[in-house]
């Protein structure tokens, strides 16, 4: 089976540098379902990996501000340490990723350049699931998403984590899926800058299998969810492309003051 990546590539702001293979290459038929059985592996090495890595760590407000948050006096700038924090989590996240680090400095680079803006709205709204009108920006902070709409932080980045977070509520994700597709998220062989796309393409594929594993032997009546799982990412892909577009208007008009390590990821 011919498993390659699942979206296109894209710069913060929208634009496409190269096209990415699409979902149906991952021979999903039109309606999910694909060929796997009760009969998957029940261990599995590189999915422990995966798990320990934690992709679900958050930050706490008690790192980020020195006093009581009190959301009445909030700001956006504010607000948006918490997603400085986020990316360094994301950076430590991903060298714990197996076989991340066996890949050359370029190429890492290059492949969290590419996805943090995906794994930013894919980690929000996985611990904001189940949660109405609010987006948990870290641990101890709920932000109304009408308050964060009023602070300036957009209704595109507010919208497109409550969007995804109900796609991954609708399916019912568990944490050991929400891992895997972190790590889906971030080893995309055509990710511009990428030296050595077949190294990144036998991690994908790596990954990829140990979904296939997990989910046939966890939900052996479900034949439809691999696909599900797989038909998530292109909607990320392109709620993440309508986030970074606002990121990219507050950060050009001065709204948001970014931090060296943003401007790093975004140039």
């Amino acid at each position: 089976m011919k498993r390659e990546a699942v979206r296109e590539d894209r710069t913060p702001g929208g634009k496409h540098r190269h096209k990415r293979r699409r979902v149906e290459e991952f021979n999903i038929s039109s309606d999910g379902t694909i060929p796997c059985g009760p009969g998957a592996q029940t261990t599995d090495s590189l999915l422990d990996g995966l798990v320990s890595a934690a992709p679900d760590r958050i930050p706490k407000a008690e790192e980020i501000f020195s006093s009581t948050v009190i959301l009445n006096n909030l700001t956006g700038n504010e607000l948006l340490q918490c997603s400085y924090l986020e990316l360094k989590y994301i950076i430590d996240w991903a060298k714990k990723v197996p076989g991340f680090q066996d890949l050359c400095v370029i190429d890492q680079t290059s492949l969290l350049k590419s996805s943090f803006m995906e794994l930013s709205v894919l980690r929000l709204s996985y611990r904001s699931m189940g949660l109405k009108n609010v987006i948990k920006f870290a641990e101890g902070l709920l932000v109304p998403i009408n308050y964060a709409t009023n602070i300036g932080w957009g209704n595109e980045l507010i919208n497109a984590s409550l969007e995804f977070s109900l796609r991954l509520q609708s399916i019912r994700l568990d944490h050991s899926e929400f891992c895997i597709l972190n790590a889906l998220v971030l080893t995309y062989p055509d990710a511009s800058g990428v030296q050595d796309k077949q190294k990144v393409a036998n991690m994908q594929t790596r990954i990829l299998d140990s979904l296939r594993r997990y989910v046939a032997h966890k939900f052996p009546n479900d034949l439809q969810r691999y696909g599900k799982m797989l038909l998530r990412l292109p909607a990320l892909r392109t709620l993440s492309a309508k986030a970074a577009e606002r990121f990219m208007s507050l950060t050009l008009d001065g709204s948001f003051q970014l931090n060296e390590l943003v401007s790093q990821m975004i140039s």
